[in-house]
Protein backbone atom coordinates (compact mmCIF):
# COMPACT_ATOMS: atom_id res chain seq x y z
CA UNK A 1 0.00 0.00 0.00
CA UNK A 2 2.62 2.24 1.12
CA UNK A 3 4.84 1.57 -2.28
CA UNK A 4 1.77 2.71 -4.11
CA UNK A 5 0.74 5.60 -2.47
CA UNK A 6 4.66 6.94 -2.84
CA UNK A 7 4.33 5.89 -6.43
CA UNK A 8 1.21 7.17 -7.52
CA UNK A 9 3.00 10.37 -8.60
CA UNK A 10 5.10 8.48 -11.08
CA UNK A 11 1.58 6.72 -12.80
CA UNK A 12 0.41 10.35 -13.02
CA UNK A 13 3.10 12.03 -14.89
CA UNK A 14 3.44 8.83 -17.12
CA UNK A 15 -0.65 9.55 -17.52
CA UNK A 16 -0.56 12.97 -18.40
CA UNK A 17 2.47 12.62 -20.50
CA UNK A 18 4.85 14.42 -18.39
CA UNK A 19 7.89 12.11 -18.31
CA UNK A 20 11.16 13.84 -17.68
CA UNK A 21 14.21 12.13 -16.77
CA UNK A 22 13.80 13.27 -13.32
CA UNK A 23 11.25 10.56 -12.84
CA UNK A 24 13.81 7.54 -13.29
CA UNK A 25 15.07 9.12 -9.95
CA UNK A 26 11.60 8.14 -8.79
CA UNK A 27 11.56 4.85 -9.71
CA UNK A 28 10.33 4.98 -13.31
CA UNK A 29 11.97 2.33 -14.04
CA UNK A 30 10.83 -0.19 -11.53
CA UNK A 31 7.44 0.41 -10.73
CA UNK A 32 5.87 -2.33 -13.11
CA UNK A 33 8.55 -4.44 -11.72
CA UNK A 34 7.76 -4.57 -7.99
CA UNK A 35 5.74 -7.78 -7.10
CA UNK A 36 4.31 -7.73 -3.04
CA UNK A 37 2.25 -10.64 -1.40
CA UNK A 38 0.18 -10.11 1.32
CA UNK A 39 0.53 -12.87 4.11
CA UNK A 40 -2.58 -13.22 6.28
CA UNK A 41 -2.44 -15.16 9.09
CA UNK A 42 -5.75 -16.92 9.33
CA UNK A 43 -4.94 -18.79 12.19
CA UNK A 44 -7.70 -17.55 14.13
CA UNK A 45 -10.10 -17.25 11.59
CA UNK A 46 -9.36 -20.99 10.58
CA UNK A 47 -10.81 -21.34 14.44
CA UNK A 48 -13.74 -18.90 13.95
CA UNK A 49 -15.00 -21.05 11.15
CA UNK A 50 -14.88 -24.04 12.77
CA UNK A 51 -17.42 -22.61 15.75
CA UNK A 52 -20.76 -24.44 15.11
CA UNK A 53 -22.45 -20.82 16.64
CA UNK A 54 -20.91 -17.77 15.10
CA UNK A 55 -21.98 -14.27 16.06
CA UNK A 56 -21.81 -11.05 13.91
CA UNK A 57 -18.89 -9.90 15.15
CA UNK A 58 -17.24 -13.41 14.08
CA UNK A 59 -19.18 -13.76 10.71
CA UNK A 60 -17.62 -9.99 9.79
CA UNK A 61 -14.02 -11.21 10.72
CA UNK A 62 -14.47 -14.56 8.30
CA UNK A 63 -16.12 -12.20 5.39
CA UNK A 64 -13.27 -9.39 5.13
CA UNK A 65 -10.78 -12.36 5.29
CA UNK A 66 -12.27 -14.24 3.12
CA UNK A 67 -12.56 -10.85 0.61
CA UNK A 68 -9.21 -10.07 1.58
CA UNK A 69 -8.00 -13.91 0.43
CA UNK A 70 -10.03 -14.38 -2.57
CA UNK A 71 -10.19 -11.41 -4.12
CA UNK A 72 -7.35 -9.09 -3.25
CA UNK A 73 -4.47 -11.65 -2.47
CA UNK A 74 -5.39 -14.17 -5.16
CA UNK A 75 -6.61 -12.61 -7.42
CA UNK A 76 -5.25 -9.04 -7.78
CA UNK A 77 -2.19 -9.68 -6.63
CA UNK A 78 -2.00 -12.30 -8.74
CA UNK A 79 -2.34 -9.94 -11.85
CA UNK A 80 -0.30 -7.48 -10.88
CA UNK A 81 2.51 -10.44 -9.79
CA UNK A 82 1.90 -12.04 -13.52
CA UNK A 83 1.80 -8.23 -15.58
CA UNK A 84 5.91 -7.56 -13.54
CA UNK A 85 6.97 -11.30 -14.46
CA UNK A 86 5.61 -10.42 -18.10
CA UNK A 87 7.16 -7.36 -18.61
CA UNK A 88 10.71 -8.42 -17.08
CA UNK A 89 10.72 -11.27 -19.58
CA UNK A 90 10.30 -8.47 -22.11
CA UNK A 91 13.08 -6.22 -20.69
CA UNK A 92 15.16 -9.76 -20.75
CA UNK A 93 15.45 -9.07 -24.71
CA UNK A 94 17.32 -5.96 -24.57
CA UNK A 95 21.22 -5.64 -24.11
CA UNK A 96 20.85 -3.39 -20.81
CA UNK A 97 18.95 -5.72 -18.97
CA UNK A 98 21.60 -6.69 -17.20
CA UNK A 99 22.63 -3.37 -16.30
CA UNK A 100 18.77 -2.74 -15.13
CA UNK A 101 18.95 -5.60 -12.88
CA UNK A 102 21.99 -4.88 -11.29
CA UNK A 103 21.14 -1.62 -9.65
CA UNK A 104 18.33 1.20 -9.08
CA UNK A 105 18.05 3.20 -12.00
CA UNK A 106 18.88 6.83 -11.61
CA UNK A 107 19.90 9.95 -14.14
CA UNK A 108 23.32 10.02 -13.26
CA UNK A 109 23.68 6.09 -13.32
CA UNK A 110 22.61 4.73 -16.29
CA UNK A 111 23.01 4.32 -20.11
CA UNK A 112 21.29 6.23 -22.46
CA UNK A 113 19.14 3.28 -24.32
CA UNK A 114 18.10 2.20 -21.39
CA UNK A 115 16.67 5.43 -19.99
CA UNK A 116 15.22 5.75 -23.59
CA UNK A 117 12.99 3.29 -23.08
CA UNK A 118 11.70 3.84 -20.21
CA UNK A 119 11.17 7.44 -20.99
CA UNK A 120 10.03 7.21 -24.76
CA UNK A 121 8.59 3.78 -25.11
CA UNK A 122 4.92 3.64 -25.85
CA UNK A 123 4.92 -0.08 -24.92
CA UNK A 124 5.89 0.43 -21.38
CA UNK A 125 3.91 4.12 -21.42
CA UNK A 126 0.81 1.76 -22.21
CA UNK A 127 1.38 -0.71 -19.37
CA UNK A 128 1.81 2.25 -16.62
CA UNK A 129 -1.55 3.56 -17.89
CA UNK A 130 -2.75 -0.26 -17.89
CA UNK A 131 -1.38 -1.06 -14.21
CA UNK A 132 -2.41 2.41 -13.03
CA UNK A 133 -5.95 1.53 -13.96
CA UNK A 134 -5.85 -1.57 -12.10
CA UNK A 135 -4.23 -0.43 -8.96
CA UNK A 136 -5.73 2.74 -8.16
CA UNK A 137 -9.20 2.29 -9.53
CA UNK A 138 -9.45 -1.65 -8.02
CA UNK A 139 -6.55 -3.07 -6.05
CA UNK A 140 -5.67 0.11 -3.82
CA UNK A 141 -9.73 0.89 -2.87
CA UNK A 142 -10.08 -2.30 -1.81
CA UNK A 143 -7.12 -2.38 0.55
CA UNK A 144 -8.42 0.79 2.02
CA UNK A 145 -11.98 -0.76 1.90
CA UNK A 146 -10.13 -3.75 4.56
CA UNK A 147 -8.30 -1.47 6.58
CA UNK A 148 -11.15 0.24 7.22
CA UNK A 149 -13.36 -2.87 7.98
CA UNK A 150 -10.66 -4.17 10.46
CA UNK A 151 -10.30 -1.35 12.18
CA UNK A 152 -14.20 -1.21 12.89
CA UNK A 153 -13.64 -4.84 13.79
CA UNK A 154 -10.69 -4.29 15.84
CA UNK A 155 -12.98 -1.49 17.95
CA UNK A 156 -15.75 -4.11 18.22
CA UNK A 157 -13.48 -6.61 19.58
CA UNK A 158 -12.03 -3.42 22.35
CA UNK A 159 -15.89 -2.75 23.24
CA UNK A 160 -16.27 -6.27 23.60
CA UNK A 161 -13.05 -6.79 25.71
CA UNK A 162 -13.77 -3.31 27.61
CA UNK A 163 -17.38 -4.78 28.66
CA UNK A 164 -15.90 -8.17 30.60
Amino acid sequence: MAFYKNQEYVFKAVINDSITPKLLDLGLSRILAQTYTTNLNKVGVNQLKELTNKDNLSLKIIEIYDVMENVLILSMEKTLNEDSSSLVKILANYSWFPEWQKKTIMRNNSSKELQDYFLTSMEYKHRVIQANQYIYNNYVPLIEYSILTLKDIKKELQILIDKT
